[in-house]
């Protein structure tokens, strides 16, 4: 009676596994360096949050810190622009380079107003470029991490995080 109870009891579980999973949906794994090429960075994507890690020079992690993002911050990729806008403005030209991204600021009004800059400056690169590497790219998701090495070793890492 035991050996039939406990069949019973497997087969039920093995049909509510099955109903169970039938429900489930997809989930955008995370593509690996390198396969990320063919996908397309251009679009919409929500500024969702932005990490940082400083490390001493033999890289023991020394703190990691999240950073604030203003609410409604979007990041608008096209061919060859990376603009932030909504909560927050900064506008950049990129180009890119398989997993690779090469991002540089471009002087905007805002930096005027701020006297940040000149406004001779407005729509030249003012800064750059940084290396950012795209270290997951689905359809959904892109982060992208970005790291500076110090003269002393020691180094800062930024990861920023984006959805549609």
């Amino acid at each position: 009676m035991q050996q039939g109870y406990t069949r019973a009891c497997l087969l039920a579980g093995i049909s509510l596994g099955a109903i169970l999973l039938s429900y489930c949906e997809p989930v955008d794994h995370p593509i690996t360096l390198g396969a990320a090429q063919s996908l397309p960075l251009a679009g919409r994507w929500r500024y969702d949050s932005s990490r940082t890690t400083l490390a001493d020079a033999a890289q023991r992690v020394e703190n990691t810190f999240l950073d604030p993002i203003p609410p409604k911050a979007v990041l608008l990729i096209d061919s060859a622009q990376w603009r932030y806008a909504g909560s927050m403005r900064e506008e950049h030209v990129y180009t890119r380079h398989g997993d690779t991204l090469l991002v540089s600021r471009v002087g905007d009004r805002h930096l005027v107003d701020q006297h940040y800059i000149h406004p001779d400056k407005v729509g030249k690169v003012i800064f750059g470029p940084d290396t950012l590497l795209i270290t997951t790219l689905t359809p959904h998701r892109l982060i992208v991490e970005q790291r500076s090495r110090y003269s002393d070793g020691s180094t800062r890492t930024n990861w920023l995080y984006h959805s549609r």
